[in-house]
């Protein structure tokens, strides 16, 4: 069985074990320069692993930008 999710506005369907980490290697993200947010909130890379996905999450992908 799996889940749906929304990414970045498009509907996905991943394994109901699937954690940001998994997501994003399953998204061929960059190593580093993006940051991803789980229903509004951002989620730091190195709770990637221990985050898991739920059902309806809509996730957002951007690319972090420094500034000063």
């Amino acid at each position: 069985m799996s889940l749906e999710i929304s990414v970045n506005g498009q509907q996905h369907q991943v394994g109901r074990e699937t954690n940001i980490s998994m997501l994003a290697d399953q998204l061929k993200l960059p190593a580093s320069g993006c940051a991803l947010a789980v229903n509004g909130q951002v989620i730091p890379r190195s709770q990637w692993t221990d985050h898991r996905i739920k059902d309806a999450d809509c996730i957002d992908i951007f690319g972090a930008v420094a500034g000063g």
